[in-house]
């Protein structure tokens, strides 16, 4: 609850941060974050557009006089220090950048629709400056195919130098997160709800939330803590996601899937499209073969993102399995298999038949490569060679 206050004099500029007088306005009911963008990028600061308002009594450029009055109403009994501390104290996992702070992302704060405020748990700071940042989306139901080039590309990303960006959503998302989780990578998610536990959407992956947070990375919202997941909230997400990153790469995505919604963003920011190109047969690869008709960059292995940020290539092979010679001793078993595996997937009835070998021992031997990190099983009783 707002705390009233029997005065209209601002506290002393240093006694808050910027932030907390935009938490204060965006507590306005009737006020969003368009009004309060147009007035923050016209008079600097949140506590200017406070200042501002109680100081003028005339109309206020590109304010609608039904937004102005609401400000006068309520910025009057409204005590900014009071709910900065009352937030610290509910959510002190939670951290709130503003727009106007030096830690707000740099390429987000470019968009024309930027957020005024991001809840943040995790890791901010400097948002891993010297790391580059790509944004990996795509379809909630990725086929086999899709499921092994997320993440083979978010784990070579990752093991590449960058801060993989997405949205842990069922699907391409989490599958992203995952992967460069498992390379020891930072990973950032954007999401359309609040970022309290309660209301992180899906529920299903407060789990990989939580691992997220834990390994470095950051659990980001406009949102604010309480906020359920809706419809309405996912668009608005995805251009967060889009602005944040100065390319967005798709992975698998239907004609009418919302993640073109984040590719047009995208473009529209003036970032860079990247698509990965799939089956002519596949509902799901429709869409990514519609971005790469309209001009996004056909993307077919790491080096191609790379060329795209000007790094050179020797980055992505100090890391990269696929790169390392040095296999552990194997059995004959498993050095047929080996053989037999490769990076596309093979169901395992095909791998029986090539190494003419039982079941059991096939069965048996692909345990042992999953555990020496050679081979995966990618669902569906699918396997294939991870080096």
């Amino acid at each position: 609850m707002a705390s009233e206050i029997h005065t209209n004099t601002v506290p002393d500029q240093k006694a808050l941060p910027d932030a907390a007088w935009l938490l204060a306005l965006s507590r306005i009911p009737g006020i969003g974050n368009k009004t309060l963008l147009a007035l923050l990028r016209s008079l600097g600061t949140g506590q200017a557009i406070w200042q501002t308002v109680l100081d003028t009594q005339g109309m206020l450029p590109g304010v609608r006089p039904a937004a102005l009055s609401a400000l006068r109403t309520h910025i009057p009994i409204l005590d900014p220090a009071s709910l900065w501390h009352d937030f610290r104290v509910a959510f002190p996992d939670i951290r709130i950048i503003g727009y106007t702070d030096t830690d707000f992302p740099t390429l987000l704060r470019e968009i024309p629709d930027a957020p005024i405020l991001l809840y943040v748990r995790g890791t901010s700071g400097d948002w891993h400056a010297n790391r580059p940042m790509i944004t990996i989306v795509g379809t909630r139901r990725p086929s086999t195919y899709g499921r092994q080039v997320v993440q083979d590309f978010s784990r070579h990303l990752s093991q590449a130098g960058f801060v993989v960006v997405s949205g842990l959503a069922f699907g391409i998302d989490g599958l992203a997160h995952q992967a460069a989780l498992d390379s020891d990578g930072p990973t950032l998610a954007v999401i359309g709800s609040g970022v309290d536990d309660t209301s992180i959407s899906p529920q299903s992956h407060l789990p990989l939330a939580h691992r997220i947070i834990r390994q470095g990375g950051s659990i980001i919202s406009e949102l604010a803590p309480g906020t359920q997941a809706a419809l309405h909230t996912f668009p608005s997400r995805n251009r967060i996601m889009a602005g944040m990153s100065p390319a967005t790469l798709v992975i698998e995505a239907t004609e009418q899937s919302g993640t073109l919604i984040t590719a047009r963003l995208a473009l529209e920011y003036d970032r860079d499209v990247l698509a990965i190109p799939g089956s002519l047969f596949s509902p799901g690869s429709v869409g990514c073969h519609r971005l790469i008709q309209n001009g996004a960059k056909l993307i077919t292995c790491l080096e191609d993102i790379l060329e795209e940020f000007s790094l050179s290539t020797t980055v992505a092979a100090v890391d990269d399995p696929l790169t390392d010679k040095t296999l552990p001793p194997l059995s004959e078993n498993e050095t047929v298999l080996l053989s037999i595996l490769t990076h596309e997937s093979l169901h395992i009835d095909q791998i029986i038949r090539q190494a003419k070998r039982s079941a059991n021992e096939i069965t048996s031997a692909l345990t042992l490569l999953e555990m020496k990190g050679l081979a995966k099983n990618i669902g569906g009783m699918h396997y294939r060679r991870i080096r």
